[in-house]
């Protein structure tokens, strides 16, 4: 090469041009790759309005980006085709929305307006504003749905949030599950915060914890255990084993197979005890108990009422019974010589 001044040298503009740039380090003489140059410690030179998009930027041999003002930092195989849309870096990654963002990644799609993809593996940000933080295969499709993480989760309800886990369903607007596997929220304001394969399908309903637990009446609460059923409204269960609520505002705190159909009766512990749908105001505690009236409590096992208005109590025993009437008020029971008297 002739010696030329600087002023000299034909200017080229396009890197694909170029096989090398030469210089001079103060020691060595010295070629570089184009793409080495710019950006910062190698991050390659950039391109704007190289494949369709007005103002787009994209680091050369990232992808394509090809609407307006669309961008891609870094990465390879990418598309940025919506307004403004932004992918960060990652690999195979497709920004589709206006003002869709992906972070990084590998084969993630932000496919509607300001949806956000932030990394992962094949998530999908489907809704407007919908946000998929990490994971992998999660989906939030619909507006301002959220999956924070995790494995296969799904937010398909308008502002559904599913913050992790695995197997996640949360159908139905303003539904949450914060983790957990297999649960599912599918009616409004549902909440289920873990455990496995759990239901929330009522209105308002709540699941806290636990395995196979389902809270299908409006408000109704399962707080934890394994196959509890509270289908009543506002019915609540507190744990144990297939227990069922399903009377308005019927209660059963424990225990195992206890049925409770009567409204604003309580079950308190025990087993095998049903509150039949006539027994309301009513309550048990013990085993094998059945109510079958109103305004009803029982202590005890294996008692069958029999009348409203009353208590049954198994093997009544009394101690430190008053030995006189003096000072008792109307209905008191007192020992007169072994004998019970009523006042």
């Amino acid at each position: 090469m002739a010696n030329l001044k600087f002023s000299e040298f034909t200017e080229q503009t396009d890197p694909a041009n170029v096989a090398f740039v030469v210089g001079y380090d103060g020691t060595t003489n010295v070629r570089i790759d184009p793409a080495n140059i710019g950006g910062g410690g190698g991050a390659g030179l950039f391109e704007v309005n190289a494949t369709g998009g007005s103002t787009s930027t994209q680091r050369i041999g990232s992808g394509t980006a090809s609407s307006n003002n669309a961008t891609i930092s870094g990465g390879v195989n990418h598309n940025a085709t919506g307004y403004s849309s932004t992918i960060s870096g990652g690999y195979s990654n497709y920004a589709d929305g206006s003002t869709s963002t992906i972070g990084g990644g590998y084969s993630n799609y932000a496919a509607q307006d300001s949806s956000t993809v932030a990394g992962g593996y094949n998530n999908t940000a489907d809704g407007y504003r919908a946000t998929v933080g990490g994971g992998q295969r999660n989906q939030a499709t619909n507006y301002n749905a959220t999956v924070s993480g995790g494995m296969y989760n799904q937010a398909t309800g308008q502002q559904s949030t599913v913050g992790g886990g695995y197997g996640n369903t949360a159908t139905s607007g303003k539904t949450v599950i914060a983790g957990g596997y297999g649960n599912t929220a599918s009616d409004i304001y549902c909440t289920v915060t873990g455990g496995k394969n759990n239901t929330a399908s009522g209105s308002s309903a709540f699941v806290g914890g636990g395995s196979y637990n389902s809270a299908n009446g409006f408000f109704s609460n399962v707080v934890g255990g394994n196959s509890n059923n509270a289908s009543g409204g506002r019915a609540f269960i507190g744990g144990g084993y297939a227990n069922t609520s399903s009377g308005s505002y019927s209660s059963i705190v424990s225990g195992s197979y206890n049925s409770n159909a009567g409204s604003y009766s309580t079950i308190t512990g025990g087993k095998y005890n049903n509150i039949s749908p006539v027994a309301n105001y009513s309550s048990v505690a013990g085993d094998l108990n059945v109510l079958n009236n109103s305004k009803i409590h029982v202590l005890g096992s294996n008692i069958t009422s029999d009348r409203d208005n009353t208590t049954f109590v198994e093997n009544l025993s009394i101690k430190a019974i008053p030995t006189s009437a003096a000072g008792l008020p109307s209905g008191s029971v007192w020992s007169n010589g072994n004998v019970l008297n009523i006042v």
